[in-house]
């Protein structure tokens, strides 16, 4: 599945991009920053989308022969993702189920930039992942409101039948409930932040928060969670005992 570096899969995802600026798909942008700012600056909650995108300075606005001048002459440009308004997307979440976004909410992402010939995370996961045949994507929930746009990328691509299985894990919060859990959290409080070593999911397999089974011979087994989705595990670790608990939304960690 290799090579495994971004820096060496340059071509390959110049391949992609070329495929959905081939199929209209996508587009090239040129406007800069300071353009970018002047908009914000004159509209409010600007975004680059279906609704703005014909008043700015992409291939969509211009001719074919200045976009190419333009490339020729070594002007930086980003591709973006063209969303088509009036549609619903389709989530299919294994935590929260069926989450359905209106796509004219959805601005067009940025997906590439000639800047360095690198793509952004939502164009570089989606490519990987299909390619290394991924089957699912578990995340935390911050990268939810993006998931709308990784599942337009898969069909864009015709890649919906073979798309990932999505959980979106709700996050582990500082002790004081601000902030999600860190190993600075750890050294300060006088407890272990670890990678986890595999995930025991509460009540239904691929399911709920995971359990965070630390290589850890006292650690005390996972409770199940309730009816309303409450969870709680208890771990502990050398004269520490370490108390999770949550509901689907949030989580927090008790010492």
């Amino acid at each position: 599945y290799g090579p495994y570096r971004q820096s060496e899969r340059k071509e390959i995802y110049k391949q992609y991009v070329d495929q959905l600026l081939n199929e209209g798909k996508a587009y090239i942008a040129f406007d800069t920053p300071q353009e970018l700012e002047a908009k914000r600056a004159e509209i409010e909650n600007f975004q680059y989308d279906a609704q703005t995108r014909n008043g700015m300075r992409n291939s969509l606005t211009m001719t074919a022969e200045e976009v190419d001048a333009l490339i020729g002459d070594g002007t930086q440009y980003v591709v973006r993702f063209k969303v088509m308004p009036g549609e619903e997307v389709h989530v299919n979440d294994m935590i929260r189920g069926d989450v359905v976004i209106k796509s004219d909410i959805l601005d067009d992402k940025v997906l590439y930039k000639s800047a360095d010939g690198l793509p952004t995370y939502h164009l570089a996961n989606i490519v990987d992942d299909h390619l290394m045949e991924i089957t699912h994507v578990i995340r935390g929930e911050e990268w939810l409101p993006s998931a709308p746009l990784h599942v337009l990328l898969y069909k864009a691509f015709g890649w919906a039948d073979t798309m990932p299985h999505f959980a979106h894990l709700p996050l582990l919060l500082k002790p004081e409930g601000k902030g999600k859990l860190s190993k600075r959290d750890g050294d300060r409080l006088g407890f272990p932040v670890f990678p986890l070593e595999c995930c025991l999911f509460l009540n239904h397999p691929w399911l709920h928060l995971p359990s965070c089974a630390y290589k850890n011979p006292r650690a005390q087994p996972a409770e199940r969670g309730d009816a309303a989705g409450h969870w709680r595990l208890r771990l502990d670790i050398g004269e520490k005992q370490l108390d999770f608990r949550g509901t689907l939304e949030r989580s927090s960690l008790m010492v």
